[in-house]
């Protein structure tokens, strides 16, 4: 089962995904359930451009697949 990371810690947005996802197989994980993972600084223009940045961020530190 492919294992994907949900790069939010907001609890709402995190029972969203795992809702939206159920149906494809994947083994979902909070950002939240790893100890060691970033609080990395919006700096991005925009919301997709954040939600970019804190995924690549959070995938290149736990080495894993992130959703943002």
């Amino acid at each position: 089962m492919p294992e994907l990371i949900l790069g939010t810690r907001n609890r709402k947005k995190s029972l969203e995904l795992v809702e939206l996802l159920a149906p494809w197989g994947f083994q979902l994980h909070g950002v939240a359930e790893f100890p060691d993972s970033l609080e990395v600084e919006e700096t991005g223009d925009k919301f997709a451009g954040n939600a970019k940045l804190k995924a690549c961020e959070q995938a290149k530190h736990l080495g894993r697949w992130v959703l943002g």
